[in-house]
């Protein structure tokens, strides 16, 4: 998949946001690291890495959303639909792994850093 490396054009100047998209951008890298070092086994740190990589990404979600509630954003209840959507398929991946089925965790890197790209530059543009 390949390390995602921050770029300024990714910025949508809010700090405080920006901030949290350069921590997810760090923890599907750091998501990335444990599946190389694993050879791309879902162990117990993969599986860690994914867990912090949910909760975090609806703590941004729940942020993001109280912003664009506060500057009366007028596509916010769409924005919110598209990150129920995301977490739903990422907690998908996650009781997969919890009840022992196997992820193609490519699959699951390949989503996250597609989505991810794609929500910063597109969507919370």
């Amino acid at each position: 998949m390949g390390y995602i490396k921050w770029q300024e054009s990714m910025e949508i100047g809010v700090e405080s946001i920006d901030d949290q998209h350069k921590k997810l951008v760090s923890m599907i890298n750091q998501l990335e690291l444990s599946l190389i070092e694993g050879k791309g086994i879902v162990n117990a740190d993969v599986r860690d890495v994914i867990v912090k990589l949910v909760d975090y990404t609806q703590y941004h979600f729940v942020d993001e959303e109280q912003f664009m509630s506060k500057i009366e954003f007028s596509e916010l209840n769409n924005h919110i639909h598209l990150h129920k959507l995301l977490v739903e398929r990422v907690k998908q991946f996650l009781m997969t792994l919890k009840e022992g089925g196997s992820v193609n965790v490519f699959d699951l890197m390949s989503f996250l850093a597609d989505w991810l790209i794609t929500h910063i530059m597109a969507e919370d543009m």
